[in-house]
């Protein structure tokens, strides 16, 4: 028996038989939806000390609770982005909390499934890129970037390392104005925190360039080609010259 003056003599408030549990062998995925569904798992003797959460990959508390049956049920939500982590915290438990993974119905864990990443993250598309010519007009090299912040830099540079002028427009769009004594291509560089690795490079053609080839150089390569060229014209005139008046001489 106990002893009533021994307070450690005590027998327990709880019983063994009504210590809180999680069953999560029953776990299955739920719909990306506004509706309550079950998740599966089942949590037996709930009491005050029980508390339940849920929060989706993007770190987006999803509202869960605990059924009168013991059942967890959350409600995802249309932009929900799966798998769903739910927490079910009670002192019974080991360490005083169990993690279950809930899938989301066509989404995959470590992808953006509902766009959110896309919604708020600077990112730059090439795919569009497009040659420029070597004209001081301000031009459009294709270069798409997607939610510019005070973050995002835009800079560009030609061949011979020289600056070209580069900004973006309120489209998003990079623009350039090359000039006429550019040497291309351009590199044209997006500096923003989102991207890989900080930055992002893109080459863009100049019409008429070619890579390696100084290409700013043409005023005097062709004066010389044409010098050169006259004087072979001068050697093959003399020589014709030269030709009949051997002929006149007996």
């Amino acid at each position: 028996g106990t002893d009533p003056k021994d307070p450690n003599s005590k027998p327990s408030d709880e019983q063994p038989g009504d210590k809180t549990t999680v069953d999560d062998s029953g776990v299955k995925p739920v719909d990306p939806t506004d509706k309550e569904q079950d998740t599966g798992i089942k949590v037996t003797n709930p009491d005050k000390d029980t508390k339940v959460s849920a929060t989706d990959e993007d770190g987006k508390d999803v509202p869960a609770k605990i059924d009168e049956n013991g059942n967890v049920v959350v409600t995802p939500g249309k932009d929900v982005d799966g798998p769903i982590n739910v927490v079910v915290e009670d002192p019974d438990l080991p360490g005083g909390k169990t993690e279950i993974e809930v899938e989301v119905n066509g989404h995959e864990k470590g992808r953006d499934d509902n766009g959110s990443d896309a919604s708020d993250k600077t990112t730059v598309d090439d795919s569009g890129v497009k040659p420029v010519d070597p004209t001081d007009k301000e031009q459009d090299t294709g270069i798409k970037v997607t939610n510019p912040d005070k973050d995002t830099k835009v800079s560009a540079t030609d061949e011979d390392g020289k600056d070209v002028p580069a900004k973006i427009d309120e489209n998003g769009n990079v623009v350039v104005t090359p000039g006429k004594d550019v040497d291309g291509p351009i590199n044209v560089v997006v500096e923003d925190p989102d991207l890989p690795g900080g930055k992002t490079e893109i080459e863009v053609e100049v019409n008429g360039h070619e890579k390696g080839r100084d290409d700013n150089k043409k005023p005097s390569n062709s004066s010389k080609d044409l010098s050169s060229n006259l004087s072979q014209r001068c050697i093959n005139t003399g020589l014709g010259v030269g030709i009949p008046l051997l002929f006149l001489i007996p």
